[in-house]
């Protein structure tokens, strides 16, 4: 059992300067929010959140290298060819392998948890309904034949009205975490499905895409399956296509040892997906 959940995170910033007309340089504002004052990370959809995650490799890499997936990987979002036939209604909102090993397929299912402050008190939305979709979904792909499968809570973080001074202070709070956390895990689990959790941080009033952080962590590893040769054909395919879309990168992150988020020392951290599937061995 664990006391603590590790997260490791990233922190990006980006800014255009044009050139000054003349010798003298004007004030440049990292914080203001120009034009995109009203755009609040919470709004965009779990979709949006993953293509922009996956457009920025580096950011991904801090929750790919958690599962053992660094160096030259091969990746996309929204994934539904060739794993879901024309007449299915389905899709995985990640996939990733290391390169040239179709046998070692990793899938991930996504539910979006937004977090936002309301004066002093901050707040997040727990939808059941989600959390039941997100087991539903893990179960159906790892029926597929996947090597191993991901559950991911994805934490939304709008901290613009966050008391911290430090904008990386301004992600959501240890107590908003830890009822979050407890409610992802109020549910009968299988080993079969690995749980992790994912958050995107709005610190100030400036476009999310363009200052904020990126952080995951893992609560439970998946159980790895030896991966069926024709369903490996399919990933094999599948990456030929993704790669060819330039969705493959070189992704390395240190995973260093660091302190983490404190959970139950006497609850067992471990968080399984419903067993009563009936595509799925207990």
């Amino acid at each position: 059992m664990k006391s603590r959940l590790k997260f490791y995170f990233r922190a990006f910033d980006s800014a255009s300067i044009p050139l000054p007309a003349s010798a003298c340089v004007e004030p440049v504002e990292f914080f203001s929010a120009g034009e995109d004052e009203e755009a609040s990370v919470d709004s965009e959809g779990e979709i949006a959140l993953m293509n922009w995650l996956a457009a920025q490799p580096d950011f991904l890499a801090v929750l790919l290298a958690q599962v053992g997936l660094s160096g030259k990987i091969v990746f996309d979002t929204n994934v539904v060819k060739p794993f879901f036939r024309s007449n299915e209604v389905g899709e995985v909102d990640l996939v990733a392998i290391p390169e040239g090993a179709p046998k070692s397929a990793v899938a991930f299912q996504v539910k979006r948890f937004p977090v936002r402050r309301d004066g002093e008190r901050e707040r997040v939305v727990l939808n059941p309904a989600k959390r039941a979709k997100l087991i539903s979904q893990c179960n159906d792909t790892a029926a597929l034949g996947f090597h191993r499968v991901y559950g991911v809570v994805l934490i939304v973080t709008d901290g613009r009205n966050h008391p911290a001074v430090s904008a990386l202070h301004r992600g959501a709070s240890e107590q908003t975490f830890i009822q979050l956390y407890r409610f992802t895990r109020d549910v009968s689990l299988n080993s079969r499905v690995g749980l992790a959790f994912l958050e995107i941080v709005q610190p100030t009033a400036r476009d999310w895409t363009a200052f904020g952080m990126v952080a995951a962590g893992i609560d439970e590893q998946a159980d790895p399956i030896e991966q069926a040769g024709e369903f490996s054909e399919k990933v094999e395919k599948w990456a030929r296509g993704a790669t060819a879309k330039g969705r493959c990168a070189s992704m390395e992150f240190d995973c260093s040892p660091t302190t983490g988020v404190p959970v139950s020392a006497h609850e067992q951290v471990k968080a399984v997906l419903n067993p009563k599937h009936p595509h799925i061995d207990s």
